[in-house]
């Protein structure tokens, strides 16, 4: 089932919004003429989904979203297909979890990490995706057991605040496995496979990755 998203949907603190499956597809404020925006949009752009700190959103697909799910405090989000999203695929706050997760042709970052912290991302897919996963501000963070296909930089930890901690991810076809820059860091515990990717590691002003 199709479902037309006008206007944003706020998921009310603690409450679980079960899609069912269903498709939700972006037609509200600043929806292009088809999927793939003609150039990159505003940051300002409305997202699809808002969730209140407790809330879990699960079993659901988004499409042509301009900006997709902001998150807040203790969010879950569990068994979503994101396809097309334009900006962000889901902006990550404090104690998130995303997981079953398939993430298709997003034009800009998969999961976006401004000012977060004790973040989990596991047994997910990223397929065709500039940046999949990118911390500015990224504490705590653990990515386990993912799978990404054709991206540019999978992993990219950004800033002296961010700490990302990796393991029994594989990646085929790319540019970069594992980016840190400015000083952020990495913390590689292996396991997983790398094929196809230029570079394993990508490092530059001081950024660091380390193999544990």
């Amino acid at each position: 089932m199709r479902k037309k998203v006008n206007k944003t949907i706020t998921v009310k603190s603690n409450e679980v919004f079960d899609g069912k499956g269903c498709l939700y597809t972006w037609r509200g404020a600043g929806y292009p003429s088809k999927c793939h925006a003609s150039k990159e949009i505003s940051e300002k752009e409305p997202p699809m989904f808002i969730l209140s700190p407790g809330a879990t959103l699960k079993n659901l697909q988004i499409e042509c979203a301009l900006d997709g799910i902001h998150t807040t405090k203790n969010n879950k989000i569990q068994n979503i297909i994101n396809r097309d999203v334009e900006e962000d695929a889901i902006t990550i706050g404090e104690n998130i979890l995303i997981e079953d997760s398939e993430f298709w042709f997003c034009q800009d970052k998969c999961l976006q990490m401004n000012r977060a912290n004790k973040v989990t991302i596991r047994n997910n897919k990223f397929y065709h995706s500039s940046f999949p996963i990118l911390a500015n501000t990224g504490k705590s963070v653990s990515v386990s057991g993912n799978y990404f296909y054709n991206v540019n930089r999978a992993i990219r930890s950004n800033g002296s605040l961010s700490n990302i901690s990796v393991r029994d991810n594989d990646v085929q076809w790319g540019d970069c496995y594992l980016a840190a820059s400015n000083k952020a860091k990495i913390d590689d515990y292996g396991g997983g496979s790398v094929e196809g990717i230029k570079n394993k590691y990508c490092t530059e002003s001081g950024g660091k990755i380390t193999q544990k």
